[in-house]
């Protein structure tokens, strides 16, 4: 859907008028279940072209797509308003007279079209009564060609041709309209939610064991406080789904769709705890796992993951070396993640690479050739440390959680393995500043 908005407002061509080709016509249906993002299972029929080769893995999801012997490809999408707000937009433009004249003016005002160039709406965009009291979309910019028809109250299906050349045939948009037209929504299944699963609901007050956001669950309500020290809590109305053999926790009739803003849906795990992750795209990456209140304090407990490995290494020569400090402070250069690494190419020669990530930036990026004497000092100054003998150290409370870590490889094939988590940093046995310092020396950053 959100292709065809793209596509329409950033157009700056006419129509491309198509020859037609002959063609015998061979209809086939697809008998389908999709399972969308909201836990419905959506029993559809689709018409379409039996020369179409069919991609199979795609049967079930929103998605189905065909291609032709000459590699174009088509999609037949079926969206839902309940998450998206095109799909919405759609529903009410083509559900009614009145609707689709103020679709047609909303279609009109959101077209990008240079100064002096006489593109109309009626160029690029046709509105066809469908039979039962709607109407059809019929986008077409001659290489691309698609159909929309909504399907009930909250599905639209776009049915697309998307051609490799200049243009589309007349043959192949008459089939396109005609299965788009002929395309039916048979049955919305919505067993999936009912009174036996009102059991899984959670109750009472969630932790993130990674963070310091909290749930809380009463009913059908849920509060989320996403940050310690927040003053009120952000409030949902959900409910619980089935999907294929999972259930999560949804938002209902909420301005993110199924998820919750800046959080996925829920999945209830078969341990008893609630996992999601992260949406915010411009940030670290963050996986939330929800325990019930009593089980916070044991689960954010640093356990010892530790592995007996040997204290010694006898090689002097490093093959790679990684060390990763996540959430660190650099003087002049701010808090990021940190990432030192040293590898020996094929032909005998160090490359030294040094970055910073902000929360939404690069800090730095350098790379460096170093030789080998550098990296011989690399390895008496982790040696002077007794770096060494803490090989094979793991304190954590989630095996997950890594916050800082350091890897080394030798060409004697000993290596060395050490990381730490977010909550036992006080048992990192490693002193950044003096590797910092001898990555600078080379960096000078």
């Amino acid at each position: 859907m959100k292709k065809i908005f793209a596509i329409l407002f950033g157009v700056v061509m006419l129509i491309v008028l198509s020859a037609p080709v002959s063609a015998n016509a061979k209809q086939k249906t697809i008998n389908t279940k999709i399972f969308n993002d909201y836990g419905e299972v959506l029993d559809c029929s689709f018409p379409y072209y039996s020369k179409w080769k069919l991609s199979k893995e795609t049967l079930g999801t929103d998605k189905i797509l065909f291609t032709t012997s000459k590699n174009d490809s088509i999609s037949i999408e079926v969206m839902c308003s309940y998450d998206d707000e095109e799909a919405r937009i759609i529903i009410e433009g083509l559900s009614s007279k009145k609707g689709l004249k103020e679709f047609k003016k909303f279609l009109q005002e959101s077209l990008d079209i240079p100064e002096g160039y006489p593109l109309i709406l009626s160029d690029i965009y046709k509105f066809k009564k469908d039979g039962n009291g709607r109407y059809l979309g019929i986008f077409n910019l001659g290489y691309y060609y698609s159909v929309i028809k909504v399907l009930d109250d909250d599905h639209v299906l776009v049915y697309t041709f998307d051609s490799n050349s200049d243009e589309i045939s007349k043959t192949q948009k008459k089939r396109v309209l005609s299965y788009a037209k002929n395309s039916k929504l048979n049955d919305v299944i919505n067993g999936m939610e009912g009174d036996d699963m009102s059991e899984l609901m959670p109750k009472g007050k969630w932790f993130d064991k990674n963070s310091d956001t909290m749930l809380e669950f009463d009913g059908d309500k849920m509060s989320a406080k996403w940050w310690s020290g927040m003053e009120a809590p952000e409030e949902f109305n959900v409910k619980i789904i089935k999907e294929y053999d999972n259930f999560y926790i949804v938002c209902v009739d909420g301005e993110y769709g199924s998820n919750f803003g800046m959080m996925s849906r829920l999945r209830i795990e078969s341990d008893g705890t609630l996992t999601a992750y992260e949406e915010i795209l411009d940030g670290e990456s963050h996986s939330y796992k929800f325990v019930p209140e009593d089980r916070i304090e044991a689960e954010r407990a640093v356990k010892d993951f530790s592995k007996d490995l040997p204290k010694t290494v006898y090689s002097e020569e490093i093959y790679a070396f990684s060390l990763v400090l996540c959430h660190y402070n650099i003087d002049n250069m701010g808090s990021g993640t940190y990432s030192w690494e040293i590898t020996k190419n094929d032909d005998g020669k160090y490359t030294s690479k040094l970055s910073g990530m902000g929360p939404s930036y690069v800090i730095l990026q350098d790379s460096k050739e170093v030789d080998e004497a550098f990296v011989k000092g690399l390895n008496k100054l982790l040696k002077d440390e007794k770096i060494y003998e803490n090989n094979g150290l793991f304190f954590s409370h989630d095996k997950n959680d890594i916050e800082y870590s350091l890897y080394i490889n030798f060409e004697s094939d000993e290596y060395i393995t050490i990381k730490v988590g977010s909550k036992a940093l006080d048992k990192w046995p490693i002193n950044n500043e003096k590797l910092i310092e001898y990555a600078m020396s080379v960096h000078g950053v």
